[in-house]
């Protein structure tokens, strides 16, 4: 059973929901955008897959449209999860959860119309990475 609004764990502010589109990461480390992909979304945060080596704590700039918009966001997050392809197929895969960090009302209202009807993400368990390396354009 797809868990309702009221059913969202006290850890979270809002449901997740399941997106798929591409996103520019960038960090104090790394010169330029990285490219990649996020397959979940809320208000608060999301969760990507990524090639860019990032560790818990990191404050990284994400770009991106959200779902149903033309307009490109712009946030600050900080990285609050990392999982790495344990499997050792793809030994630079990360899958990161980042917390957006100083959202203003505006964006967060801009994100919750985005994401409003979308299906949340179904639980699945122990979080995998499965990243599929993206080359930033």
């Amino acid at each position: 059973m797809v868990k309702s609004q009221e059913d969202i764990p006290e850890s979270r502010r809002a449901a997740r929901r399941a997106v798929d589109f591409r996103i520019d990461l960038v960090t104090s480390s790394w010169d330029r955008p990285v490219a990649s992909r996020c397959t979940d979304l809320s208000p608060f945060g999301m969760w990507l897959e990524t090639t860019l080596p990032v560790v818990e704590g990191d404050q990284v700039v994400a770009c991106f449209s959200p779902p149903h918009r033309d307009k490109e966001m712009t946030v600050f997050a900080r990285v609050r999860h990392v999982v790495r392809d344990d499997l050792g197929v793809r030994a630079q895969a990360f899958g990161v959860g980042l917390e957006f960090e100083n959202v203003t009302v505006f964006e967060e209202k801009t994100l919750g119309d985005a994401l409003q009807g979308m299906p949340p993400r179904l639980p699945t368990g122990k979080r995998e990475s499965g990243v599929q390396p993206i080359v930033a354009c």
